[in-house]
């Protein structure tokens, strides 16, 4: 669990970073900080993303599984084969 807590805090920590550039590079508008807010807005998705698949820390460690219910035949219990 801390080692889900340290990564998920590493990518939010990053995020705000690349938001941050984002905000100093709006103010200068020129067209090369066009082209470089672009690619950390598809950055910035893909950071987004990602911590999107991190389990959160209150989650179950192995999800239960189904039980099998043992007897009765193949095709369920009270079908009659002709």
């Amino acid at each position: 669990m801390a080692y889900t807590s340290w990564v998920r805090y590493q990518l939010e920590h990053e995020t705000d970073q690349i938001e941050d550039e984002i905000d100093r590079l709006a103010a200068i508008g020129d067209a090369a900080s066009k082209l470089r807010i672009t690619r950390l807005s598809q950055r910035l998705k893909r950071k987004r993303e990602s911590l999107g698949v991190i389990r959160p820390a209150d989650s179950d460690v192995d999800p239960p599984k189904a039980i099998p219910v043992s007897g009765g035949d193949a095709d369920g219990p009270g079908s009659k084969v002709s």
